[in-house]
């Protein structure tokens, strides 16, 4: 009887056990983040135990910002910009990445994404709402001192080199990109199971969830004010993915009656407006890649380009670099190009 009594007693036990233990093993710690940086605000979330703090994240932050800034004044580019100097010698590891990389997607597109922007947006200020509308002979001046064929950058030496001195670099269209991916890496490197983090219109996801379910990352609708259009699934992948929208909804001021954006058409010298009667032009355009400086720059040429040329440089190169794309045409339209999951809420998508 004795005996019968403790194996009951035991089966019990290990039962408790198993059952505690496999409660223990679903709870995975999680971490969040919020604050403001590269003029946006983030919200970082965070799965399984790692060693960084939030002031770590802080610090790498500010540091990434520095080195991409051109607005402050003992920053590397911004003493660069004003200085009568025709080569950089580069010796930041992040810089030269961001620098290689720019001037890269700025020749595979043509211009649509351009790393010399600076003279342009100096002029323009669109950040002033007060700023006046620059007059057609500044805004020649600033696009002849403006072009990605004016720059080049030498890996073996570090040396990056502008054949103009009143050329000005902006990495705005690239950095932030690249800064929420090196953040991403470096949680994963200090023992993070997997995180999603949004850092102002750029989203970028790593590793896994807890309950082991997909990341679904929303896309704001151009069309509808405070809507979303639908959302892309991405499946747990060791390679951080980014999710990057450019829209024409972004960062806007108004002048002598016309809405602008932040984003800049170098084939004109004007940023894009925020609404146009053009039928071929694209409203917003989002892009899913495994880097996430490319997802960065793509997502913004490809809302300079209009629908036409944007499908036909998908068609090109979609593939080879490894980027998936959903378009919103002005039409009404919405395109999805590559390999991703889209699914729409508003608006029906074609493949």
């Amino acid at each position: 009887m004795k005996s019968s009594l403790k194996a009951i007693c035991l089966v019990f036990c290990l039962s408790s056990l198993l059952f505690f233990t496999a409660s223990c093993a679903k709870e995975t710690p999680q971490s969040s983040f919020s604050g403001f940086a590269f003029n946006t605000f983030y919200d970082f979330t965070v799965y399984g135990e790692h060693t960084k703090t939030h002031s770590n994240i802080k610090e790498e932050l500010a540091s990434l910002e520095h080195i991409f800034s051109v607005t402050d004044r003992d920053a590397l580019l911004a003493v660069f910009n004003e200085s009568d100097e025709r080569t950089l010698a580069v010796t930041d590891r992040h810089l030269a990445q961001c620098l290689k990389g720019a001037l890269d997607y700025a020749r595979i597109t043509e211009g649509a994404f351009d790393l010399t922007l600076g003279t342009l947006r100096e002029l323009w200020q669109i950040a002033d709402a007060s700023a006046p509308i620059p007059t057609p002979e500044e805004i020649a001046f600033a696009l002849a001192h403006t072009g990605y064929s004016l720059v080049s950058y030498d890996e073996e030496t570090g040396i990056f080199t502008r054949n103009d001195t009143a050329l000005r670099l902006d990495l705005g269209g690239i950095a932030k990109g690249y800064a929420v991916e090196e953040l991403a890496l470096m949680l994963q490197h200090s023992g993070a199971s997997g995180g999603i983090m949004d850092f102002g219109g750029t989203v970028t996801v790593f590793g896994e969830k807890p309950d082991g379910t997909d990341f679904r990352i929303g896309i704001r609708s151009p069309y509808e004010k405070g809507g979303s259009a639908g959302y892309v699934t991405i499946r747990s992948d060791a390679v951080p993915v980014t999710v990057s929208v450019s829209g024409l909804y972004e960062r806007f001021k108004e002048i002598d009656g016309i809405t602008y954006t932040h984003i800049f058409d170098s084939a004109t010298g004007y940023p894009l407006p925020t609404e146009t009667e053009n039928p071929d032009a694209l409203l917003s355009a989002a892009v899913i890649s495994k880097s996430g400086a490319q997802s960065d720059a793509l997502s913004t040429a490809l809302l300079v380009m209009g629908k036409e040329k944007a499908l036909a440089f998908c068609a090109e190169y979609a593939e080879t670099l490894q980027f998936s794309a959903v378009l919103f045409g002005a039409d009404g339209e919405v395109t999805v190009r590559g390999a991703i999951d889209y699914a729409p809420l508003t608006q029906k998508g074609n493949s």
